[in-house]
């Protein structure tokens, strides 16, 4: 069943889309562990709490899971960081955190955290409960 980006489903529903978006494909990276430090950073950066971020999982096309210039594993905080060009803590911890769920996917290009290079991705993304159209 395709849902738009907007669409409250229940958590099953939720679970399955995600699984399908992170299904093994030889056109993507699936990165599932990072750095504690970077986790740490992150956690600091919304106000989360300790190794709430750790288990975050990302998807990148193929060539697009490290920084062009400084060759960075792009993680968990360089998308914490991205997201909060955009969005508040609040909203963040809410979408991460809070107890809605949607269905479907966004892309989002990434700043690397360690140069500043513009230029990761875009990365489809899922792991957040609630999507926005900003």
């Amino acid at each position: 069943m395709p849902f738009s980006k907007r669409s409250i489903v229940t958590k099953e529903q939720h679970d399955a889309s995600v699984a399908k978006i992170l299904e093994e494909s030889p056109d993507h990276v699936i990165i599932r562990e990072h750095p504690a430090e970077d986790v740490k950073i992150a956690e600091d950066l919304i106000d989360a709490k300790e190794s709430t971020l750790s288990t975050m999982i990302l998807r990148f096309n193929k060539g697009d899971e490290v920084c062009k210039s400084c060759g960075r594993q792009f993680n968990v905080l360089d998308v914490i960081s991205e997201a909060l060009n955009i969005h508040s803590k609040e909203f963040l911890n809410e979408a991460l955190f809070g107890d809605k769920f949607t269905a479907g996917q966004g892309t989002q290009s990434l700043t690397c955290y360690e140069c500043g290079t513009v230029g990761g991705g875009p990365m489809p993304y899922a792991h957040a409960k609630h999507n926005c159209e900003k």
